[in-house]
């Protein structure tokens, strides 16, 4: 992990609360230098990963970062809590992603968040920031999106690859129903 960011980890070591809403500016006076520029363009910069060496920082003492806010420069800290299971993101049922919820319907579709890769759940986050709602609300919609869009691209194939017809489609319906 960069020495750079060991301010950042000794902050959030020393933080009592679970939950921390940081400005990017207060990090940049704990670190004593500016962020770099990909961290005020990129929300992947701020992901939990540990391909990113400046993640090393706030996730090897117990914290996770959460909806990051590039237009009013903030960064959600939580903390992790190592004896409870990650929470999960359900799709289709309010509720059942909050932590400590009492129920999961039958019907429900439940994705562990370790299932996800950070991206994924970058973007859920994202959409959930954008659009407002619940991790849920976002996959739901998400998932909604891709499957209109798979039956455009599906439609798009079947007029594509259909022979032409002459003539009316209503003629070829009276045909087949006059043919029974």
């Amino acid at each position: 992990m960069p020495a750079r960011y060991e301010p950042l980890t000794r902050f959030l070591e020393e933080s009592h609360p679970n939950e921390l809403q940081v400005s990017f500016s207060y990090i940049e006076s704990l670190i004593g230098r500016p962020l770099p520029s990909s961290a005020y363009r990129h929300p992947a910069w701020w992901a939990n990963t540990a391909t990113h060496s400046h993640a090393g920082s706030w996730m090897r003492v117990g914290w996770r970062t959460s909806n990051v806010s590039l237009n009013k420069r903030t960064i959600l800290f939580r903390r992790k809590v190592t004896d409870q299971p990650e929470p999960a993101v359900a799709v289709g049922v309010s509720g059942v992603a909050d932590s400590g919820a009492p129920f999961i319907e039958d019907d429900a579709i439940v994705i562990q968040r370790s299932a996800l890769r950070g991206g994924a759940v970058r973007m859920l986050e994202d959409y959930r920031e954008a659009e407002g709602g619940s991790l849920a609300d976002a996959a739901a919609k998400l998932l909604n999106g891709l499957a209109l869009e798979r039956r455009r691209q599906l439609l798009d194939w079947f007029k594509a690859n259909s022979p032409k017809v002459p003539g009316d489609s209503t003629d070829l319906i009276r045909e087949d129903r006059d043919a029974r």
